[in-house]
C-alpha cells in the first residue's frame, strides 16, 4: 500500500467529518440487527441481513470507492468485492433464504457477542487509548475493518450451515487486509485477524459435524 499512515488518518479525518451523520445511522441499524437476532420474528433474519448489505454496500461504495481510493488505486478493487459481498447478502439472505440468525447460548454465541462488541466499540475505544480517537478512528458502517467484524459476529450467531460463498470476502480481507493494514500502525485489526481465524475453526467445526 502506497500512502504513509499519517496520510491515512488524515483520510480518515476528512471522511469521518464528512459523513458524520452516517455515525448514529449506522450504530441504530447495527442495533436494530442485534434486536432483530434476539428476538426471532418471520421477518427479523431479513432485516439483519438488509443492514449487513447496506454496511457493506457502503463501505464499497463510498469509503472504498471515492474516499479510500484517493490514496491508495487499489482502493477500488476493494469497493468491487465489497459491493459483490452486499449482493451475496442480498442473494443468501432473501432468494435463498439461508441467513437465519438468532443468538446463541454457547460458546460460539459467546465468540459472536464478542466479535460484535469489537466492532462497535473495540475499534474507536483502542483509537481512543492511542491518541488518535474520533475523527481519525475506524467506526462500523463507516469503514471495513469494523464491519468486517461486526459481520463475522452476526454470521457466528447463523443457524444454519453458512455458504463458503458468503464467508470468503470477510474473512480473506480480514486476513489479508486486516496484515496490511496493521503494518501501517493501525493495530486494532489484530483483533480482526483472531476474529476470523475463529470463525475458520468454528467453520471446520460445523462441517466436521454436520457431515
Amino acid at each position: 500500500m502506497n500512502f504513509t499512515f499519517s496520510e491515512f488518518l488524515e483520510m480518515m479525518a476528512r471522511y469521518n467529518n464528512h459523513y458524520w451523520l452516517m455515525l448514529p445511522i449506522n450504530y441504530s441499524l447495527c442495533i436494530i440487527a442485534i434486536l432483530c437476532s434476539l428476538r426471532k420474528t418471520e421477518y427479523s433474519s431479513r432485516i439483519v441481513t438488509s443492514v449487513l448489505a447496506v454496511l457493506w454496500l457502503w463501505t464499497g461504495v463510498v469509503f472504498n470507492g471515492l474516499v479510500f481510493s484517493e490514496i491508495s488505486p487499489r482502493a477500488i478493487i476493494f469497493a468491487a468485492v465489497f459491493v459483490f459481498e452486499s449482493m451475496l447478502l442480498v442473494f443468501y439472505g432473501f432468494y435463498m433464504s439461508e441467513l437465519i440468525f438468532r443468538v446463541r447460548a454457547d460458546l460460539i454465541g459467546a465468540v459472536g457477542w464478542a466479535s460484535i462488541l469489537y466492532g462497535l466499540l473495540g475499534y474507536p475505544l483502542i483509537a481512543s487509548l492511542l491518541g488518535r480517537g474520533y475523527p481519525q478512528s475506524l467506526v462500523v458502517g463507516l469503514a471495513p475493518c469494523p464491519t468486517v467484524v461486526f459481520t463475522l459476529g452476526l454470521l457466528f450467531w447463523s443457524e444454519r450451515r453458512l455458504s463458503k460463498a458468503i464467508l470468503a470476502i470477510p474473512l480473506f480481507y480480514a486476513l489479508v487486509g486486516g496484515a496490511m493494514v496493521s503494518s501501517k500502525g493501525v493495530v486494532e485489526d489484530l483483533g480482526m485477524i483472531i476474529i476470523a481465524m475463529a470463525m475458520i475453526g468454528v467453520v471446520i467445526y460445523r462441517d466436521r459435524i454436520q457431515a
